[in-house]
């Protein structure tokens, strides 16, 4: 077979569905699922099932960004993490103080010289103090290292529209920003 000039052939692989691969080898205490717009599929498999512990997957561009399937699986905690820098989403006031507090530690209000009081407090003091360097554009952190607070099913949405609108709002491309949702088994 040939496709633009290039010589190519077809191979076959053997699969497994994701509900017997858990089943095979146990379910994991963090699973990162990342597969391009079809996360639900895997997601869908959790579902009436032991979970992870710990699950993060990237905020889709569904309306709901795909917490509902996270929710339908058996998860009821949840953070949303941007993935440029894993700077957690908060409320109105929440992010508010994390913005002057970083600017205290490590912006423009520097000056003030109240940077050691306040870079404790901020999500960047929390992601280095792990002691290891994410990657820029990796998955950061996962679990209780990941900053912010956990959110329910019922303020998780407006959390994830707030900072839809806030990048449309900046002018960034879409594509140039992106979330992961990173959610919390509370069962034993």
């Amino acid at each position: 077979m040939v496709r633009e000039n290039k010589a190519h052939h077809a191979v076959s692989i053997p699969t497994l569905c994701f509900r017997d691969l858990l089943d095979t080898y146990g379910v994991p205490h963090y699973l990162k699922v990342d597969i391009e717009g079809n996360d639900y599929l895997c997601i869908a498999d959790l579902a009436g099932s032991p979970l992870p512990t710990y699950l993060s997957t990237e905020a889709q561009r569904t309306v709901d960004g795909g917490l509902g399937a996270l929710v339908d699986a058996g998860y009821r905690r949840f953070k949303l993490i941007r993935q440029t820098d894993w700077w957690a989403a908060r409320e109105f006031t929440g992010t508010l103080c994390q913005r002057i507090l970083a600017s205290m530690a490590f912006g423009r209000l520097r000056g003030l010289h109240l940077g050691s009081l306040a870079r404790p407090f901020t999500d960047r003091y929390r992601i280095e103090s792990l002691g290891h360097e994410f990657q820029e554009m990796s998955s950061g952190p996962w679990g209780e290292d990941t900053p912010g607070p956990w959110l329910t099913s019922r303020r998780a949405p407006a959390l994830l529209e707030a900072e839809r609108l806030r990048v449309k709002r900046s002018g960034t491309p879409a594509l140039q920003t992106w979330w992961d949702w990173h959610a919390k088994s509370t069962n034993p």
